[in-house]
């Protein structure tokens, strides 16, 4: 697996382990997060902080994950560094997405609902 897993109320914490999220392990990714977010009842934070390289392969699964946390749920994305979040300002899905610079910011979301 490409990520662990902490829960904290009914929201589940994913922390990618993985340097690189690209066309190597994104079916897996997604496929993996998809089956953790329906445990978490579809909420989840998505943690950033180990990975140094994005593609476009790897954007439409993490793309995926947030469909898949669609309907009453929500996916929020932490821990982005500099390189990483240069690519979702390119492909402006930092529009798309909900982006905190930490974990604790991207929990007070959820205790806000």
């Amino acid at each position: 697996m490409q990520f662990r897993t902490e829960h904290i109320g009914d929201v589940i914490v994913a922390t990618l382990t993985c340097r690189e999220v690209d066309a190597a392990g994104a079916e897996d990714l997604k496929t993996d997060l998809l089956a953790a977010a329906k445990e978490s009842r579809k909420r989840m934070i998505l943690d950033f902080s180990q990975v140094e390289f994005i593609d476009s392969t790897g954007l439409g699964a993490i793309i995926a994950v947030h469909k898949g946390c669609a309907d009453g749920g929500r996916l929020v994305l932490c821990c982005i560094a500099d390189t990483v979040a240069s690519v979702f300002t390119l492909t402006r899905l930092d529009a798309f997405f909900t982006i905190r610079p930490n974990r604790d910011a991207a929990m007070h979301l959820f205790s806000q609902e």
